[in-house]
């Protein structure tokens, strides 16, 4: 068992050890029951009603006042139970404390708590650093200040006269929460913010009623004040006056009957309060300065003069409602938090009679359904991306007003907004961006250059209306979902700069009419897009439309080009159109463009407006003809329409088709097709197992034509101006029965096979290279037979032997022939045509001795001559009866003499330096052996200077050949030069006669001796200088050396062992040649 020594060292050593600091304090108590002074020993006891003298109060101690002392305590000199003391006036206890004038009271943090008795104090302060607790008796405020410092303030009990006294609430020793329960009427109050915030929790049913002033405050470093939930009720003047913050969702009730006033701070970042709600039955309520509300304002009844004022809307933590219809000065927008939202209240206007601002970098959202009405100037300096709102911003005012932007696209986001002046100008400046609905009713605009904004962050739609003019405009889809835009019904939005459709996600332009003056450009590349609205290029300035850059990205709705003047160019990359495109006036430049319609629409273009490159992405249907530069394409599952009125359309590149789904995709009905291009042009298909029908196509490209790997057909006419149609070999050009080809020429015609279905007579439109060959027939009897045609440029011959023929059959065609093929039984008569204009050696000869041929596999057939026409350069013939089987055909004569063997194109001779070059190029040859070259000074007697092989394989040739040689030893003066053709049979033909003139003087020449044996020969030149050449009688050269004056050469010096035979020695200068013969016998 412990020594009690050791009991007591061990309490003390917990005590003052291990609780460092600690602080004792005892408890007195009042025993007096008379009267009695504070500083009094005698009056104090250390035990409820034990005896007196134990000492006064001191710092640390706690006053206690109970039933066994109910005198009456006075004091007369200052108190302080500052270290942790405390007053308490239990509930048995009926005396009264007084004081003197002038002194203070101090209670530290052991509480002021009063149950009974009576405290009354005087015009000295008195301080509550503790918790002050009211249950019972009688409690009269000094007329100086009472200030509650501790953790907790009630009301619960007894009285409480303020005494036209200040209560200030600081809460200094409240670790930065105070709690205030209990209404209780105050003449002054004043929260005072100590900590960096100082929350004053009033209790969510209680009022502090301010009969008098409400002052909040700081110590103006880092305190602030936080007032939460509760009500304070001032029937005076508020002053927020504290240099920080005071935020929180409890509210002011300004329900004074007399003047009252507000009064805030020198700007927008001081003069806070929390919320406010204005209920007043009589008196003004006067604003000044710039008065920051931090929670809901409201406004119930009364007047309100807001002189000058700014109040700002400081959305921090507390959610801010504004309601009520009333009027203030100028507003402010405010956030600070990460986003913040505001709430006009649904039946609210509240009138800005100034300005309303957005600051700050939180975005603004403005929700509900109430009106702000704006009088004066907007002004947009919130950088906050987002933001919005369902509420209602109604410009109003009588006089000018300016709509101001200093931010980005994006930042200070407008909620719905209305224009609505009946006096005045609207002037907007800057980008401004609209969330919601854009409403114009009335007033005159001036957008400058400003930007509005269409700003989507939701998928609720955003409505246009009324006929005004902004300047630049732009949709920017950036909620995810369908961002909808829509122009009111018949409103028209005049874009009067230029019109942006950006964002990233699906959007659809409703509705009504946009007219844009300056350029459009789409940088949305979503594909969900388009919509039922009409924007139309208009103004008279040259305006750029340009896609999105991607197929079927950022698509229009109905798109109209009706300028009065001014070219819109659509800009080399892809445009996407979901709507009806209409072109009403104005010069369109489309080079390079690329245009994809989608959807279910229309096309019109007025005269002038060309396409370039096309692609049909939906079931489109013409509402004009059509002019397109570029290529045509149809994309897969879509159709496109030249619609009942029959519309034609002209394409300047390739057509492709690529429905494999629908073999109608084009509906031709009685529309024409004109292929008009200047480079080569291609018609491609989804597979070869599908065709394209036209009903009338025109083919007049000034280039090679028009090819195609897959089958066409001809419903109605083709048409050939300029340009070849080129099919491929297994899919000929198809003619529908009753369709016919027309204007056919050596420029434009079927460059392959040619099909026709049906009973009527047809002309096959069919050519080879630069030849315009037609082939008829009769009418076939059976309508579901059909015949193909093909014509060659060449020579039947060898692979149609023309050896083996009919006994009639004298000669052949050597230029072309044809294959004309029959599926079914119905024999028709057969037309074969010549023209020597385009291929100068079909020659016809005498149209009487005509035969149509026919290969029947083992021999050539005559069908005899019919009919003919024309002449022997151009005409037709036909058979004699109707054919039954059908193979290849030509033309072929009963008389030999009706053709020429060779046709020579041409035969020239020009002098090269003291050279006779001769050329020359026949067409065609028949039965042609050799030509000789003869040469004459006097153009009458002639020897021969060369023979030249035929080129022609066997002597035959359908085709053109070119043929030359060089005369190196023509004579001085005039030369005279022909050229004989021989036959195989010997037979031969001259042509005309060419003339050449060499001049200058001869230089001599000998050669000895000659003939020459082995021991070789000798040349001796003339004075001049010149060149040596010796060369075989082929003309091949030898030696050749070039000498100066007279000179002599030795050929056994110069020149290699020489076989035995004649060559030709010539000397030349620039103006003379001599040549002579040599014979060698051998070396």
């Amino acid at each position: 068992m412990l020594n009690p020594a050791i009991k007591i060292f061990r309490h003390l050593f917990l005590v003052f050890i291990l609780i460092p600091g600690a602080s004792y304090s005892a408890t007195y108590y009042w025993i007096n029951t008379t009267s009695g002074n504070w500083n009094s020993a005698a009056n104090w006891s250390l035990s409820t009603g034990g005896p007196g003298g134990a000492g006064i109060p001191g710092l640390t101690d706690i006053a206690t006042f109970d039933g066994n002392g109910n005198g009456t305590c006075t004091i007369t000199a200052n108190v302080s139970l500052a270290s942790g003391g405390g007053l308490r006036m239990n509930s048995g206890h009926t005396g009264t404390i007084n004081f003197a004038a002038g002194i203070t009271l101090i209670v530290g943090t052991s509480h002021f708590t009063q149950y009974g008795g009576t405290f009354t104090g005087n015009n000295g302060n008195v301080t509550i650093q503790g918790r002050f607790r009211k249950y019972g008796g009688t409690f009269t405020c000094p007329t100086g200040q009472l200030d509650l410092q501790g953790d907790s303030v009630i009301f619960s009990g007894g009285v409480f006269n303020h005494n036209n006294g200040l209560v200030r609430f600081s809460g200094q020793f409240s670790g930065g929460n105070q709690y205030i329960v209990g209404n209780q009427a105050f003449r002054n109050v004043n929260f005072h913010g100590t900590y960096a915030p100082t929350y004053f929790f009033i209790g969510a049913t209680t009022t502090l009623n301010v009969t008098n002033d409400l002052t909040l405050t700081d110590n103006g470093g880092t305190g602030s004040v936080v007032m939460r939930t509760g009500t304070v009720a001032v029937r005076g003047n508020i002053a927020p006056t504290g240099t920080n913050s005071v935020t929180g969702d409890a509210v002011i009730l300004i329900n004074g009957t007399a003047n009252q006033t507000i009064t805030g701070g020198p700007n927008n970042s001081v003069g806070h309060l929390p919320g406010v709600n204005i209920q007043k039955v009589s008196g003004t309520l006067s604003l000044l300065n710039f008065i920051c509300v931090n929670s809901h304002w409201t406004w119930t009844s009364g007047t309100v003069n807001a002189g000058t004022s700014t109040v700002v809307f400081r959305r921090a933590i507390y959610p801010i409602t504004i309601t009520g219809t009333h009027t203030l000065n100028n507003i402010e927008f405010r956030p600070i938090t990460v986003s913040s939202t505001y709430t006009i209240a649904a039946g609210t206007i509240l009138t800005a009679a100034g300005s309303m601002t957005y600051s700050l970098a939180s975005p603004i959202t403005l929700n509900g359904t109430g009106i702000i009405a704006v009088k004066g100037n907007i002004a947009l300096n919130n950088t906050g991306t987002g933001g919005g709102g369902t509420a209602i911003i109604r410009i109003d005012g009588t006089t000018n007003q300016a709509l101001t932007s200093t931010v980005l696209s994006g930042e200070s986001a407008l909620c719905n907004l209305q224009i609505n002046k009946s006096a005045g100008t609207l002037s907007i400046t800057g980008i401004i961006t609209s969330t919601r609905d854009w409403t114009y009713s009335a007033g005159t605009i001036n957008p400058g250059t400003s930007t509005v904004v269409f700003i989507s962050n939701s998928t609720l739609a955003q409505t246009i209306s009324g006929n005004h003019g902004l300047y630049h405009v732009e949709f920017s889809a950036l909620a995810a979902g369908v961002n909808t835009y829509t122009i009111a019904a018949s409103n028209l939005l005049t874009v009067n700069g230029n019109l942006l459709i950006s964002g990233t996600n699906a959007y659809r332009i409703n509705t009504g009419l946009a007219d844009v003056h300056g350029n459009l450009t789409v940088t949305n590349t979503n594909t969900n897009t388009g919509g039922t609205a009409t924007i139309t290029m208009a103004g008279t300035v040259a305006a750029l439309v340009t896609g999105s850059g991607t197929v079927g990205g950022g698509r229009l709705p109905n798109f109209t080009i009706n300028k009065t003047s001014g070219t819109t160019s659509i800009a080399t990359n892809i445009l996407s159109v979901a709507g009806n495109w209409n072109h009403t006036a104005g010069t369109v430049n489309a080079a390079g463009s690329s245009i994809y319609f989608y959807g279910t629409a229309s096309v019109s273009t007025s005269a002038g407006m060309v396409f370039n490159n096309v692609t049909i992405a939906g079931t489109i249907t013409m509402g004009t003809n059509l002019d397109i530069d570029g290529a045509f394409v149809i994309s897969s599952a879509c159709t496109f329409d030249v619609s009942v009125n029959n519309y034609s359309l002209y394409i300047g590149g390739s057509w492709t088709n690529n429905n494999s789904a629908n073999v109608n995709s084009f509906t031709e009905r009685s529309g024409i097709v004109y292929f008009d291009g200047s480079a080569a042009q291609t018609i491609t298909l989804a597979s070869t197992a599908h065709r394209e029908r036209f009903s009338g196509l025109w083919l007049n490209n000034t280039s090679t034509g028009l090819s195609t790997n897959y089958t066409i057909e001809i419903q109605t006419n083709f048409t050939f101006q300029d340009g070849l149609f080129t099919p491929t070999a297994v899919r000929p050009v198809e003619f529908l029965a009753g369709s016919a080809a027309t204007s056919c020429n050596n420029n434009s015609f079927v460059n392959g096979k040619c099909r026709k279905y049906g009973n009527t007579a047809f002309t096959f439109p069919i050519g080879k290279g630069s030849y315009y060959r037609a082939a008829g027939i009769s009418a076939p009897a059976v309508v579901t037979d059909y015949f193909t045609a093909e014509y060659f440029n060449s020579s039947a011959h060898p692979a149609y032997d023309f050896t083996l023929k009919d006994p009639v059959l004298q000669i052949f065609d050597q230029c072309e022939y044809w294959i004309i093929d029959r599926a079914g039984s119905s024999s028709v008569n057969v037309t074969l045509s010549w023209n020597s204009t385009a291929t100068p050696s079909c020659t016809a000869g005498t149209l009487s001795d005509l035969r149509v041929a026919r290969w029947d596999g083992a021999m050539w057939q005559n069908h005899g001559n019919g009919a003919t026409t024309g002449n022997s350069s151009a005409g037709t013939v036909q058979t004699g009866a109707a054919v039954t089987s059908f193979s290849p055909f030509t033309i072929a004569s009963a008389n030999i003499l009706s053709p020429l063997p060779v046709d020579l194109l041409s035969f020239e001779v020009s002098a090269v330096n003291q050279y006779a070059d001769i050329s020359w190029t026949t067409a065609t040859e028949t039965d042609n052996d050799y030509f000789t070259i003869e040469r004459s000074t006097d153009g009458m007697n002639f020897e021969p200077v060369a023979r030249v092989e035929s080129k022609a394989p066997g002597g035959f040739s359908s085709q053109s050949l070119d043929y030359g040689f060089t005369d190196f030893t023509p004579a001085g003066g005039t030369n005279y030069y022909r050229l004989k053709q021989t036959d195989f049979d010997g037979t031969c033909s001259s042509s005309g006669i060419r003339t050449i003139h060499f001049t200058g003087g001869m230089s001599s020449l000998s050669v000895f001796p000659n003939p020459a044996g082995p021991e070789g020969f000798s040349i001796l030149s003339g004075e001049q200088d010149g060149e040596l050449l010796i060369m075989d009688m082929a003309g091949k050269i030898i030696f050749s050396e070039s000498f100066s004056g007279k000179t002599i050469f030795r050929s056994n010096e110069v020149l290699p062992e020489l076989e035995p035979g004649i060559y030709l020695v010539n000397v030349r200068g620039t103006d003379y040649s001599k040549s002579e013969r040599i014979i060698v016998s051998g070396r």
